[in-house]
């Protein structure tokens, strides 16, 4: 994992940490985790159950943006339009409208930053978020 790869997932981990992300841990699709704390500048991740690990060897399971449901697409749509005016995390809106669409996004595990197409995260399996 390249430095720039390493703070991408932290940067996105850091702002799941509220939500319940699991995690998989070890190089294949082994066990399911729930996230506890991060260390940042030891790259170490800390699980229920008291289990320690490089963040090199676990991935959090993410949703495809594809995923999304019609009734979780409407409700992305609303935020967009009542509260952002149509950004769509640009940048040229309000700052605080357009946190509240990643933080709706972290909140239901979307993946918008294409970690899973990266090797960075696994595909959740359905069902397991809901």
């Amino acid at each position: 994992m390249t430095q720039e790869e390493k703070d991408l997932l932290l940067k996105d981990l850091c702002g799941r940490l509220l939500y319940g992300i699991k995690f998989g841990i070890g190089l294949g699709k082994l066990g399911k985790y729930d996230l506890v704390e991060i260390n940042t500048k030891k790259g170490k991740v800390l699980f229920g159950h008291g289990l320690h690990t490089d963040l090199e060897t676990c991935r959090p399971y993410l949703r495809p943006m594809s995923s999304m449901t019609k009734e979780e697409k409407n409700e992305y749509t609303d935020i967009k339009k009542g509260e952002c005016n149509g950004c769509v995390l640009t940048g040229k809106g309000d700052p605080d409208t357009e946190f509240l669409l990643v933080d709706w996004l972290n909140s239901h595990h979307f993946d918008y930053r294409g970690l899973i197409e990266k090797g960075l995260a696994l595909e959740a399996p359905e069902g397991m978020y809901y």
